[in-house]
């Protein structure tokens, strides 16, 4: 495995084992091909966006880059009778879900890496019963 994917991997492994509740995956699906107990659950998905910023001087062409790093959280609340209350719901869900990831990244060990948050956005409540984070992580080397 490259030293890239052996990160991301390492860093998966980590957010499971901080939240054994949640579901891991390095693999985005689709809500719809998902099983219902995972979004029920939360699913969190890590998985690269490429790498930038290089140093680029003489001596150190390509090198010193950050990885962009996106962690994706999918959920599904139970059926909400009371639909004014549904949006509230989810977004409560979803700063759950960030706040956690907060959580992760400053307890995220340096000897597996140094990551930060650069932003984050969500679902703004459009996609009931589904709510979903995308964060947007930058890697330091």
């Amino acid at each position: 495995m490259s030293d890239l994917g052996t990160r991301m991997a390492a860093i998966a492994a980590a957010l499971a084992s901080a939240y054994p509740t949640r579901k891991v995956r390095r693999s985005l699906v689709d809500f719809n091909l998902l099983p219902k107990a995972d979004l029920l659950a939360g699913v969190y998905t890590i998985y690269s966006g490429g790498e930038g910023d290089f140093t680029n001087v003489s001596q150190y062409v390509a090198q010193d880059g950050r990885q962009h790093i996106k962690l994706v959280g999918q959920i599904q609340l139970p059926e909400n009778k009371d639909k004014a209350a549904a949006g509230v719901a989810i977004e409560e869900a979803e700063f759950t879900m960030i706040e956690e990831i907060k959580a992760f990244l400053r307890a995220l060990p340096e000897s597996l890496c140094l990551l930060e948050l650069v932003s984050w956005t969500q679902s703004q409540q459009l996609e009931e019963p589904y709510g979903w984070i995308l964060a947007d992580l930058a890697y330091i080397p």
